[in-house]
């Protein structure tokens, strides 16, 4: 049954959430009366709670509103009961309520057990037209205690199930798809995959199938779920009905009394916090102690003589809302403190020294009752688990003595899900002869295994396994749980669509349809992985109020962006080049005090935000960097102008945190896909445009920041050869090994790029060339160490040549460097090759 709590305390109501979930009930919170009006217009309720003192409308407003059929000529919720909460004890105000439309009343703090007893009375009453058993043959359903029997013995099932079983029963002729299950059984804001609801229904079966009883649900291919039909009811001798099962002989021993009343010890256990509520406790703590401080300031300046009629009013809502909440957290005394503070506020025309005595010690009291003393659980609640076959896993391509998933490998590692296990290995021993190490597994549960027995890079996921024990999509559901960054690629021979979007929702990184070849999936994984492995996006916010940018560097940088900002729009080109950000915030009215040009006495014109993004958007090295305005200004014109100067995006001040961090989120998402294409798809380093611009970039710094940068040429020796002998696919498996380690084995300022065919170009900032060959030469040591393999199993080694210039002993330009560069790379060849030479 669904339930809507409309309660502006956040904690007491999702205390009311958690108590009803238990006992089947599903419940939807709105914290205001306006949003908890709108939801009444929208949707069905079987029950309302409605507390009295809302902000936007009171509780008695939309009790008038909604039994005058005000703005609602057909609405699903006219009449359905509301059980009214508030810390308004006076008969006077019962009578108010109950006169509004109210069916009950409920004084704050309440007893839990009181409160369930007068939802099950307003819900019995209210079921006139409701069936009061539903039943199955033997299965039944009994709405009015939310259980359910077969042959008289009850059968435990978990909320969703309860309400899975509720909702296949009320409707037998309707079927429901995966899509109508999710909007009828959960809260807007709550919403699980598809995965988990398949999972719901799972347990359900296994539950009904442990009782004895038979499936009642029918899974209708690519429509969904319903009641399986009973076409002859007669022949189900084995099932005996409602009416014979209600007997006592029927019965036996089973009873479905009510739960005994409270014991003598009920007070007690008011006096602390239910092991069950601590969680939402140190959730909503420091709610409560935030209201309190609020109180403290009014009497503070009530001692000051400087109350407003304002604050007083705050105030005596804050120890109102106390009453209520802390009391129905158990916290009995600390309640009656809050309405002795409530009482003395009220009063404040007859307050006298003594009691604003009262009052101050009043709330010290009341700071004890909310110091976090009280610990949490030892353990978290499990997390739901998936049943799985039993086989071991095989691993392949492990470098000997290094533990699987170790950090301190270069080579990244792959757990390869797919129950194909020709494919597996075809997969598995492409992605090995690329510097991989893997981990196959056929079944879901060897997965889960070898998922939490070891960390691994990057997953290839097959969505639809033979595995009777769930589907991909479940597997992905639990790794998005317990480890969010991790990609994972997604792969399928079914052209599902509601498949793609589901992994999509879940955080698939890329989708693959097979038939495919594995070189095209080892691509995509390396693509996806060099993604996932970048460093954190760097900002770079110029604005001219210091204040402004220390809120953004706080807001900014515990999401894990890197911050750098800018007061002086002078400044702005040499830190743009020192920063090399993934994206602009510019203010779009700079103001800054008057500069001079070091040479003259003239004064420089002051610069604005726009005058910085035309900028940016006329030099090639710079014109696709993400560019976000902020503006106190958001008249037409001011906007107008900011998207004609090259804006991607713009955000009126005040600053709204939660949209700034979706607009920066999503123009980072783009920028990656735009960074996808400038990778070369074979070897996942830069193409030659990129890697061109990238090392002009990193010259001038170096230049300006009088650093050296050394610049290697590196060669395949003798790549024509393994072609020709090996084959083009062994000799793609080379280039994408060796564009692997340059990636592993330099640093992220690097630059590291495919010049052509098999010629590589690094620069290295910062880097003298004797350094720069010590480098080359570990990743040369490694290169020679290993194996590749053709396709018919013939094993093969190479090796590399390279040459190294330095800025600025050997030119002062790209052009001289390179062609320094690639003299040594002669010598090295003429040498002898598998050597590094350096200018």
């Amino acid at each position: 049954m669904k339930i809507l709590c409309i309660e502006d305390d956040e904690g007491l109501a999702k205390l009311l959430q958690r108590s009803l979930n238990k006992q089947h009930y599903r419940v939807e919170i709105a914290i205001d009366g306006q949003q908890g009006w709108e939801l009444i217009q929208s949707s069905a309720y079987d029950l309302i709670l409605l507390d009295w003192m809302l902000p936007s409308l009171t509780g008695i407003e939309i009790c008038q509103r909604l039994r005058a059929g005000l703005h609602l000529p057909s609405s699903p919720n006219q009449d359905t009961p509301i059980l009214l909460m508030t810390a308004l004890d006076a008969v006077t105000n019962k009578v108010l309520g109950l006169d509004a439309g109210a069916d009950d009343y409920v004084v704050k703090p309440f007893d839990f057990d009181e409160i369930l007893a007068r939802i099950r009375a307003l819900l019995r009453r209210s079921q006139k037209t409701r069936s009061p058993l539903l039943q199955w043959g033997a299965l039944c359903l009994h709405p009015s205690s939310c259980e359910v029997t077969y042959r008289g013995s009850p059968i435990t099932l978990a909320a969703k199930e309860y309400e899975l079983l509720e909702l296949f029963l009320r409707n037998p002729e309707q079927i429901f798809s995966l899509d109508r299950l999710l909007f009828n059984l959960w809260t807007t804001g709550g919403t699980p995959s598809e995965g988990a609801v398949r999972a719901h229904i799972k347990g359900l079966r296994q539950k009904l199938k442990q009782a004895g009883a038979e499936d009642p649900i029918d899974t209708l291919y690519k429509l969904g779920y319903r009641l399986k039909q009973r076409q002859d009811r007669r022949t189900m001798k084995d099932e005996p009905t409602a009416e014979e099962l209600s007997t006592p002989e029927a019965q036996g021993t089973a009873s479905l009394a009510e739960e005994a009343p409270p014991t003598a010890d009920r007070m007690t256990e008011l006096s602390s916090i239910p092991p069950e509520f601590l969680d939402v406790w140190q959730e909503c703590r420091q709610s409560y102690c935030d209201r309190l401080l609020i109180i403290e300031t009014a009497v503070t300046a009530l001692e000051q003589g400087s109350l407003t009629p304002d604050q007083q009013q705050s105030a005596a809502q804050e120890a109102h809302t106390l009453i209520g909440s802390l009391g129905s957290f158990g916290l009995t005394e600390a309640s009656h403190l809050s309405r002795q503070v409530q009482q003395l506020l009220k009063g404040l025309e007859t307050l006298g020294p003594d009691d604003l005595a009262q009052l101050k010690q009043l709330i010290a009291q009341l700071k004890k009752h909310l110091e976090p003393s009280i610990p949490l659980p030892a353990e978290p609640e499990p997390l739901e688990e998936i049943a799985f076959s039993e086989t071991l896993p095989l691993e392949f391509g492990e470098e000997k003595g290094s533990p699987k998933g170790a950090a301190s490998s270069p080579f990244p590692s792959l757990l390869i899900v797919e129950d194909d296990w020709p494919l597996a290995q075809m997969l598995s021993k492409e992605a090995s002869a690329g510097g991989w190490r893997v981990t196959i597994a056929t079944t879901l549960k060897d997965a889960q295994q070898s998922f939490q027995a070891s960390p691994f890079d990057t997953i290839l996921l097959d969505i639809h396994l033979s595995d009777t024990a769930g589907n991909g999509l479940d597997f992905l559901a639990m790794v998005r749980r317990q480890a969010p960054d991790l990609p994972v690629v997604m792969l399928t021979a079914d052209e599902n669509f509601e498949d793609r979007v589901e992994a999509a929702r879940l955080g698939s990184r890329c989708f693959l349809q097979k038939p495919i070849a594995p070189a095209q999936v080892l691509t995509a994984l390396a693509q996806v992985l060099q993604q996932a492995s970048r460093s954190s996006a760097h900002i770079l916010i110029v604005d001219d109020d210091p204040a402004l940018l220390q809120i953004l560097c706080n807001l900014l940088q515990p999401c894990g962006y890197r911050v750098t900002t800018l007061s002086q729009p002078q400044a702005f080109w040499q830190t743009l080049e020192q920063a090399v950000p993934d994206l602009l915030i510019l203010d779009v009215e700079l103001c800054q005090p008057p500069a001079t040009l070091p040479s003259t006495d003239a004064l420089i014109p002051p610069l604005s935000g726009i005058e910085l993004c035309q900028v940016i958007r006329s030099d090639l090295r710079w014109n696709r960097v993400p560019v976000l305005f902020l503006s106190a200004y958001a008249d037409i014109e001011t906007v107008q102008r900011s998207f004609a100067a090259g804006a991607d995006d713009f955000l009126s001040k005040p600053v709204v945190p939660l949209d700034l961090l979706t607009r920066i989120k999503t123009r980072l998402e783009q920028r990656k896909l735009w960074q996808a294409t400038e990778l070369d798809e074979l070897t996942g380093v830069s193409l030659r445009r990129k890697a061109l611009l990238d090392l002009t970039r990193l010259m001038r710094l170096a230049q300006r920041q009088s650093q050296p940068l050394s610049l290697a040429l590196i060669d395949l020796d003798h790549f024509k050869q393994v072609n020709d002998r090996y084959g083009h696919s062994a000799g793609d498996q080379v280039l994408r090994y060796v564009g692997q380690l340059l990636h592993q084995l330099v640093r992220q300022e690097d630059v590291v790029g495919r010049w052509g065919g098999e010629e590589f170009i690094v620069g290295m900032y910062g880097i003298h060339k004797e350094v720069g060959v010590r480098r080359l030469e570990e990743v040369l040591g490694r290169l020679r160490q290993f194996v590749f393999q053709d396709q018919s199993d013939e094993p093969f080694q190479v090796t590399f040549s390279a040459g190294v210039s330095q800025l600025p002993e050997d030119g002062s330009d790209l052009q001289r460097l390179y062609c320094v560069a690639d003299q040594a790379l002669y010598r090295a060849k003429a040498a002898g090759r598998k050597q590094i030479f350096s200018s």
